[in-house]
């Protein structure tokens, strides 16, 4: 097997890619937010509904990778000759314009509903933050009672300035 892979298609930038990048992008897609928040979800399920669900979401996200996989070349997944450059064009070609536009929708929708639980989540962790430097520095019996409107206004702000 080569470990350095590289597609030529007509009108199109050449695709590189090896072991390396490939294990890169893994990573960074695996470790997020979802990870901090994995210790209280387990917690909340138990012993066996933890485990059986972490399993269950393991096999979805391993049957996604496979289609996806598979969606990437077309006709035929290995060969091409046609390389499908984001995940809607894939859709478009599989399965039709229609269902491309309802796609679309969806993941646009996902996108949005993503974007504002990154905002309400870092407004949240920076007003704790903040109230535990308050405590640090006062006491736990100061009153340090911060509101989270500035820090959500703050983020988007910045969100919507670096074009995330």
């Amino acid at each position: 097997m080569a470990s350095h892979v590289e597609y030529v298609v007509s009108n199109q930038k050449l695709a590189f890619g090896n072991l390396w990048t490939a294990v890169a992008h893994i990573i960074t897609g695996v470790i997020g937010s979802g990870v901090l928040s994995l210790a209280w979800c387990m917690a909340q399920l138990g012993w066996v509904a933890g485990p059986l669900s972490m399993l269950l979401f393991a096999l979805v996200t391993l049957v996604s990778t496979f289609l996806l996989c598979d969606c990437y070349m077309s006709p035929d997944p290995e060969s091409g000759p046609d390389r499908h450059r984001s995940y809607l064009e894939a859709v478009q070609v599989k399965l039709g314009d229609k269902s491309g536009w309802v796609c679309a929708l969806f993941v646009y929708i996902s996108l949005y509903g993503v974007g504002i639980a990154y905002i309400i989540t870092s407004a949240i962790s920076m007003r704790a933050i903040q109230r535990s430097n308050c405590y640090h520095k006062e006491g736990h019996e100061a009153a340090c009672e911060y509101g989270d409107t500035l820090y959500l206004l703050l983020f988007g702000a910045i969100q919507i300035e670096t074009g995330l």
